[in-house]
């Protein structure tokens, strides 16, 4: 029920996919500007939905204290059927090349694994690259999450790199980093999304 509220009577959507089958049922995953207003459930995920057994960070770098900064990094609510599911961002690379890191969890289990996240990284790469030109995207991922890592593969992403990370705990783990090199328009990785069009308001909220 809280998660239905949070989407009512907001009009934020940004970009939305062609429908895909889960099985046989049709499936709809939209972007939704994050705003603080979302943070509750970003907490909720957090702490419900085991996140932190796959990652370490849930939010933009910039994140602080209830605000991060519009100015460095894009950052979405996924949306799957009208219901409030996980979350996506992409930051901008500060040293001018036109590369983009980008940040993904679903944070309700019964929605993972089920090409949710597939769309959302898309339709997020498809965002940065109209608003800031990025070519390149990259992400961080640990070795043991074998089901993000083909969620990647799949989508054109590859290993570039691995290195090892010390967790608080002290834990050091495995993290490969991937890379993906984004098409030119109208060659997009994934043909559902060939129609997808910014919505009217989507210029005049990121000029």
């Amino acid at each position: 029920m809280r998660q239905a509220l949070l989407l009512r009577g907001r009009s934020r959507a940004i970009l939305s996919a062609d429908q895909f089958n889960v099985g046989i049922t049709p499936m709809r995953v939209s972007l939704l500007e994050f705003s603080s207003a979302d943070q509750p459930l970003l907490q909720s995920w957090v702490s419900e939905g085991g996140i932190p057994r796959y990652m370490s960070r849930y939010a933009p770098r910039s994140y602080k204290d209830g605000t991060w900064s519009k100015m460095h990094a894009l950052w979405w609510v996924i949306v799957a059927d009208e219901r409030p599911v996980g979350t996506v961002w992409v930051e901008r690379d500060t040293n001018g090349a036109r590369r983009g890191e980008l940040g993904i969890f679903i944070g309700l289990s019964g929605s993972r694994g089920i090409g949710i996240g597939s769309k959302a990284v898309l339709l997020a790469e498809q965002f940065a690259a109209d608003i800031w030109n990025v070519e390149t995207v990259n992400l961080r991922v640990r070795a043991t999450n074998e089901r993000a890592r083909r969620c990647y593969a799949k989508i054109g992403y590859h290993d570039t790199r691995t290195f090892q990370k010390v967790l608080q705990s002290g834990e050091r783990i495995d993290v490969i980093e991937m890379e993906h090199r984004l098409k030119m328009p109208n060659q997009s990785t994934d043909p559902t999304l060939a129609s997808v069009t910014p919505d009217a308001g989507h210029q005049a909220r990121h000029p």
